[in-house]
């Protein structure tokens, strides 16, 4: 009795698994194709943004005064200084 209700719940765990084994329903993977998939939700606004921003406006006046420097030193040395 115990050996036919083993081999029972066996048999039914196989069906039940090959049941939830995809057979390629459309939500598949690799059916879908790659420009369907969802963007990326849309950047939320944070405490820090500002920061952010008077950083990366600091980065760029950094840059021109360091190529302001630059174009200073070429100057002073090509005048023998």
């Amino acid at each position: 009795m115990v050996r036919h209700l083993s081999a029972a719940a066996i048999v039914t765990c196989m069906l039940l698994l090959g049941a939830c084994s995809g057979g390629g329903d459309a939500n598949d993977a690799s059916t879908v194709s790659p420009t369907a998939v969802a963007a990326p939700p849309a950047r939320t606004p944070t405490v820090i943004d500002d920061q952010l921003e008077a950083l990366e406006k600091a980065k760029a006046v950094q840059a021109t005064l360091d190529a302001a420097e630059a174009e200073r030193r070429r100057k002073l040395d090509e005048a023998g200084g």
